[in-house]
């Protein structure tokens, strides 16, 4: 089932949920009147303030991390899997599902603690003290 499919089934069975869908090239129409396609908003402003970032292998899923948001990966034809299973494994900050019944389950998650993902995966140790030391030695 392709991504466009997947949406509008997600839309159907939490109609109380609000989708908003970032395309990357072309717009698409959806029938579900909790899906709203965006295409003039910064996605990083758009995932900072989601609760989730659902998408297929989009590299805004490690920039979602980053601003505090849990990555759900529809892992259609194994491609999530593929691209970033080693990198995010499915753990409490990112999910890899099949199909929408998967979603039940995260979405009654009440607290996921992304900080791990902070500490550990995605910036080397002191990152803020290296960062630091580098611009001093640029010297600008």
């Amino acid at each position: 089932m392709n991504l466009s499919i997947f949406l509008e089934n997600v839309a159907n069975k939490f109609n109380d949920i609000l989708i908003y869908y970032v395309p990357r090239a072309i717009s698409k129409e959806f029938k579900s009147k909790n899906i709203k396609v965006i295409v003039t908003e910064d996605i990083y402003r758009i995932i900072k303030f989601s609760d989730f970032h659902l998408t297929m292998f989009s590299t805004c899923s490690l920039e979602s991390i980053v601003l505090g948001t849990p990555n759900i990966f529809y892992n259609y034809n194994g491609l999530a899997n593929i691209f970033y299973e080693r990198f995010l494994p499915n753990t409490n900050y990112s999910f890899y599902i099949s199909d929408v019944e998967e979603l039940e389950e995260i979405f009654s998650l009440k607290q996921i603690e992304i900080d791990i993902v902070l500490q550990d995966k995605l910036y080397k140790k002191n990152h803020l003290l290296n960062l630091k030391k580098f611009i001093e030695e640029l010297d600008l």
